[in-house]
């Protein structure tokens, strides 16, 4: 029987409650152009002194690990979160905002923001005097609430504008966070293709060590991180301390 093997996937996602152990549902983080699971089991060597060869006799396993890595290029507000370490803020309701300082003064060529992207029925204000659309200010960008200011403005500088709603998500305020991963593979050199299942029940992942923002090619961004032992499941044969292989089609 053919035993070669090229595996494609995919890998699913789930927060993991650190109390309980169990984990919600599964999230479909996107295509992952590589992933990868690294062991590494630490010894120490203890060599005899007695015979004069000074031969390795015994070794103490100090520590075993396991490291996930996975590179992404499907951009999803979920993703976001996980490559910042962040958190997905409630939705802000979309609505009035009146008088919204955006500067204490300005000078013509300079750019204002808005509080708010996705911005409508944009007017401005100059120390408390309407100030006219295409004479003193010209809206760049709603979407981005970018705003070019055409004449000197001594200030205060205030916005009054309708809102969308807004979803966003924070910058490393998620510290800590666990996840179950599940990985649904194929094995693509056999026909019809086989399938195997791998489960590491508590992944610790590292904020992405670089996220870029500009590209001249497809996007992609690797995250990383620690298997961490599962005291639910470390006592248990079937399962392991850290993870298990399913030969789902009995094919290994």
């Amino acid at each position: 029987m053919n035993k070669l093997f090229s595996l494609q996937g995919q890998v699913y996602m789930a927060r993991r409650d650190p109390d309980t152990g169990l984990h919600g549902a599964l999230l479909d983080i996107g295509n992952a152009t590589k992933a990868t699971l690294g062991m590494t089991r630490e010894k120490i060597d203890h060599k005899e002194s007695t015979s004069g060869n000074r031969t390795v006799d015994h070794q103490l396993t100090k520590e075993q690990k396991i490291e996930f890595a996975i590179t992404l290029d499907h951009l999803k507000q979920e993703n976001i979160r996980v490559i910042v370490a962040g958190e997905n803020r409630p939705t802000v309701a979309g609505g009035a905002i009146v008088d919204e300082f955006i500067a204490g003064s300005a000078l013509a060529g300079d750019f204002l923001k808005l509080g708010s992207p996705n911005a409508t029925l944009i007017t401005l204000e100059n120390n408390n005097v309407a100030l006219a659309a295409g004479t003193n200010y010209e809206v760049v960008d709603a979407a981005f609430g970018l705003i070019r200011v055409l004449t000197d403005m001594a200030g205060p500088v205030t916005a009054s504008y309708t809102r969308a709603a807004l979803k966003a998500t924070t910058v490393m305020t998620d510290e800590g966070a666990e996840y179950f991963i599940y990985y649904a593979g194929l094995n693509t050199i056999a026909k019809p293709y086989k399938k195997i299942g791998i489960e590491i029940y508590r992944v610790q992942i590292e904020p992405a060590k670089a996220f870029d923002l500009i590209h001249e090619e497809y996007g992609s961004f690797e995250l990383t991180g620690a298997a961490l032992s599962d005291p639910n499941r470390e006592d248990d044969p079937d399962f392991g301390a850290f993870a298990r292989i399913l030969d789902i089609s009995s094919s290994l």
